[in-house]
């Protein structure tokens, strides 16, 4: 492949902290199978970003081909395709929020947040989009009926896994659920086998504490547990206590998801970058009190 298009499928698995090509060819068919054009809007976004990125000097292009300054340009374009369909609107909010994302993700880097710990993940995109949903809140049009619903049978839990993988890109179908779960199987045994346990936890925890079932089905409670569990498990700890950590934040995006919409809050993957930010802090407060303890963790996008 050359640099371009690699790095365009690389920003679709940077999503999940992932490098592979083939898990991004099988992110854009998850986007197909869902929406063609959200499909255009994830490539777009990811193509804006990354082209944002390139000509910015204190930028790597190295990190742009690997994928990691267009993943938040993916998921703002999505956004913006999923709140206001075909539209000029939606395109607006698409080029300039994905030009918006380097430039947060510019500013974080130069503020040194992830060497203090708190590396940007999906901060630019939540903060981006965040801003520009409350601002066309007037040309939106009422959100669609849910596509799933419970039927009381063993179907349920396996369908709200799915959902909960594929939510985690704005998508509520279980077939692009399903190509995202063998994308990141694809990567790796254990990137799979933590985003099944992230959802797994996730929806457990908000079937237990009375969620919404319709909510909690159509993967709603489960995709930041996806992504803790990824990030957790996977990327920045190294503890000993890196299971259990890892599972107790998991658990914790169910409560700050609720939190955060009850307050009116776009929720999109601020359960996932807070709770994570927060865990990394706690852990490396731990570290501090311990001789010889480790310095902040490692950077990621």
């Amino acid at each position: 492949m050359t640099r371009l298009p690699l790095a365009l499928v690389r920003s679709q698995a940077q999503i999940f902290f992932q490098p592979a090509w083939l898990t991004g060819v099988l992110l854009l068919a998850a986007f197909a199978v869902a929406s063609p054009l959200l499909a255009g809007f994830a490539l777009l976004g990811a193509a804006v970003q990354s082209a944002a990125a390139w000509f910015i000097p204190a930028l790597d292009r190295a990190d742009v081909v690997e994928g990691k300054h267009g993943f938040c340009g993916a998921l703002t374009a999505v956004a913006a395709g999923t709140a206001l369909g075909p539209t000029p609107a939606a395109l607006v909010w698409a080029v300039a929020g994905s030009v918006a994302c380097a430039g947060v993700v510019l500013l974080m880097d130069r503020g040194g947040t992830a060497e203090r710990g708190l590396p940007a993940m999906t901060a630019p995109f939540c903060a981006v989009s965040s801003v520009a949903l409350l601002a066309t809140a007037s040309m939106q049009s009422p959100p669609p009926a849910f596509a799933y619903h419970p039927t009381g049978t063993l179907l349920d839990p396996a369908v709200a896994v799915l959902l909960s993988v594929a939510q985690v890109v704005l998508l509520d179908n279980v077939w692009s659920g399903a190509l995202i779960l063998a994308g990141l199987f694809a990567a790796g045994w254990a990137v799979g086998l933590w985003a099944l346990v992230g959802a797994a936890v996730a929806s457990a925890v908000a079937w237990a504490v009375g969620a919404d079932a319709d909510g909690v089905l159509n993967g709603l409670d489960g995709y930041s547990g996806v992504l803790v569990a990824l990030s957790l498990g996977l990327v920045f700890l190294r503890s000993r206590y890196r299971v259990p950590i890892t599972l107790a934040g998991v658990a914790l995006t169910v409560p700050v998801r609720l939190l955060l919409a009850g307050a009116g809050v776009p929720v999109y993957t601020w359960p996932f970058v807070l709770v994570t930010w927060a865990a990394l802090v706690l852990v490396h407060l731990a570290r501090s009190r311990t001789k010889g303890g480790s310095g902040a963790p490692p950077r990621h996008a």
